[in-house]
């Protein structure tokens, strides 16, 4: 008796550690068959690109968290070939024939990523809408705000904001002060845009209180917003000042002021006959406002870190633009302006070297496509795919543009 119960414990304990070891070993096993699976089956498998990638989208989301993701992008175009796998159904590709097959490809639809950014349930902006009637129609309306003939109209408006920069551009300059024109595109890019947009001026240039606003748009724009939004209240301010700024709009009449909402509140689209609600004019504001200060920010702020860097470039663009015009007064739209060639070779040339999104364009082939095969520059891609071209990568292309790291307007 004795002697069993000290064979028991010895039993029990052997059969534990082999239970143990064999669930340890099915364990491994049935990763290695689910891996090997993948490997096998996977639609995309032959696409080269990062190990991680081939299993994870958290690849792509580590490099945007860091900012880097158009880097990281470059880099593995540069080890593996113009197409590269940057996730479980991600391709992108880098050329000229890709972009025009995607994007002028109407199997394809913005990929459902875009949805994230809704601030309302069903409520969709220019940038997020994924349906493409939907968008259509969106694009008719802002675009009755956007034309040639109310960018006339908004221009004294402008005028009167880059009067500000560059009086406090000239001070700067007396004083012998330290510029972060970074900081000071920023603000200017703001102003402008919530002048132009919703008759609303920020005053980000002369007043202290809104200058929150860059830093709160720069934090919405990183892909860790995807994941957790309601932990940043610089993006949910922003929001709330916004949707306070479109109901103080709406109580002053319409064409008060000329501004994009005078434009687009009583338009209809001639084809569906739909217009905007008071929702969709916040849903819009979230997007155009950023939008258009932070393009025109980046813009500004590369163009003079390449004229400081380039004093070639400067005193030709400097001699061009002041044998044009006689005083600064003169600069205003008109043929005047569109005949000053080189200053649009630069901006174009700046454009290129530093795009003010730096991202990938992805667009989605659905699940369920089930008509002839969508090819991209000689590659079938499978339905349920994820494929795009990134903007950094492809202007930064040498086979497209040589030197490409070198501005250059005259190319």
């Amino acid at each position: 008796m004795n002697n069993c119960q000290r064979r028991e414990p010895r039993l029990f304990n052997d059969f534990f550690l082999f239970t143990r070891d064999f669930k340890l070993v099915h364990n491994i096993m049935w990763i290695i068959d689910v891996v090997t699976a993948l490997l096998s089956t996977c639609r995309l498998v032959r696409a080269e690109g990062p190990f991680v990638a081939k299993f994870t989208d958290w690849y792509g989301a580590y490099h945007a968290i860091r900012l880097q993701l158009h880097f990281a992008t470059q880099h593995d175009h540069q080890k593996y070939g113009p197409v590269i796998r940057h996730g479980p159904n991600k391709l992108v590709f880098g050329s000229v024939q890709a972009l025009h097959d995607i994007l002028q490809n109407d199997r394809l639809f913005k990929a459902n990523a875009y949805l994230v950014t809704q601030a309302a349930p069903k409520i969709f902006n220019l940038f997020n809408v994924v349906d493409k009637r939907l968008h259509r129609t969106k694009r008719r309306i802002i675009g009755q705000g956007l034309n040639e003939r109310a960018m006339r109209r908004f221009e004294p408006v402008m005028n009167d904001q880059i009067q500000i920069f560059l009086q406090q551009l000239a001070k700067a300059s007396e004083n012998n002060e330290a510029t972060d024109m970074s900081q000071k595109c920023a603000w200017l890019g703001l102003d402008i845009s919530g002048e132009i947009g919703f008759g609303h001026g920020f005053e980000l240039q002369t007043n202290e209180k809104n200058r929150w606003m860059p830093g709160g748009i720069s934090t919405s724009n990183r892909r860790l917003n995807l994941f957790l939004p309601i932990i940043l209240p610089k993006v949910m301010r922003f929001h709330r000042m916004v949707r306070d700024m479109i109901r103080a709009r709406l109580q002053e009449d319409t064409h008060s002021r000329p501004d994009l909402l005078s434009s687009i509140h009583d338009y209809k689209d001639p084809d569906t006959g739909e217009s905007m609600g008071k929702r969709e004019l916040w849903s819009e504001a979230t997007f155009l406002i950023p939008a258009g200060g932070d393009t025109t920010a980046s813009l500004l702020a590369a163009s003079f870190f390449y004229l400081s860097r380039y004093p070639t470039i400067y005193e030709r663009l400097a001699k061009e633009i002041r044998e044009t015009f006689a005083s600064a007064e003169e600069i205003k739209s008109g043929p005047a302006l569109a005949g000053c060639k080189f200053l649009r070779a630069f901006i174009e040339e700046t454009l290129r070297i530093s795009p003010p999104s730096n991202t990938t364009l992805w667009r989605d082939l659905p699940a369920d496509a089930v008509t002839d095969p969508v090819v991209v520059d000689g590659h079938v891609i499978p339905p349920g795919t994820r494929i795009g071209v990134n903007i950094y990568c492809m202007h930064r292309n040498p086979a497209y543009f040589p030197e490409p790291n070198i501005h250059k307007p005259e190319r």
